[in-house]
């Protein structure tokens, strides 16, 4: 399945398979939110209620091709990730031991990879396999408007002017919620604690706001 839009097609019958009536909640990370927002429209399209859309993170597939944003954004999530990481050791130098193993772990990393292609493990193929056919999908994708309930639920308030594009989702949901964690959160680490309770006390908020 090299499309996001088969993609979705699998997923909704899975889930008619196991839950055949609404109301759903879909939810997507990342680059997976535009699986969740098309898998979103297959099932209003057959009149399936789809009481919210929650995309965490997402990323915009009109952003793939920008490498200049592309790349950006990757060295920013990285910085990001990596003050994350440091920022409760305690000195200077524990820092700086933390980031000189990092640097030969991605380094050990490169030459095993170089050695060790990944053709000679199956299961390393498939996964390969499995990631490039997911971002092919996903660099074709092009949303269309949808009128449904989205929850656009971001890592911080900066996150809005990154290079994942957010706001373009704007484009098909004009309508659509933001909702921000905490300042010193990021998108790599958004779903994993500590970050997790704040993101999901965002999502508690855009459920009971879709009860209300």
């Amino acid at each position: 399945m090299d499309r996001v839009e088969d993609i979705a097609e699998y997923f909704a019958r899975q889930i008619v398979e196991y839950q055949p009536t609404g109301p759903y909640i879909i939810a997507g990370y990342c680059s997976g939110a535009s699986t969740a927002f098309e898998l979103a429209q297959i099932l209003g399209q057959r009149k399936s209620e789809v009481a919210c859309v929650a995309l965490f993170g997402p990323l915009h597939p009109t952003t793939y091709g920008e490498w200049p944003r592309r790349l950006y954004f990757v060295a920013r999530a990285k910085a990001e990730s990596f003050l994350h990481a440091t920022a409760k050791l305690p000195t200077f130098s524990a820092r700086f031991r933390y980031f000189g193993s990092r640097l030969r772990e991605h380094f050990h990393a490169l030459v095993r990879g170089s050695k060790e292609p990944v053709a000679t493990d199956p299961v390393l193929a498939s996964r390969a396999l499995l990631k490039s056919t997911a971002i092919a999908a996903f660099q074709r994708y092009t949303p269309t408007p949808y009128s449904g309930r989205v929850c656009i639920i971001l890592p911080n308030k900066a996150w809005l002017r990154s290079g994942a594009a957010p706001h373009r989702w704007l484009r098909v949901v004009p309508h659509a919620e933001f909702y921000f964690g905490p300042d010193d959160c990021n998108e790599a680490s958004m779903l994993m604690e500590p970050d997790a309770p704040a993101i999901a006390d965002l999502y508690r908020q855009a459920t009971q706001k879709q009860n209300d």
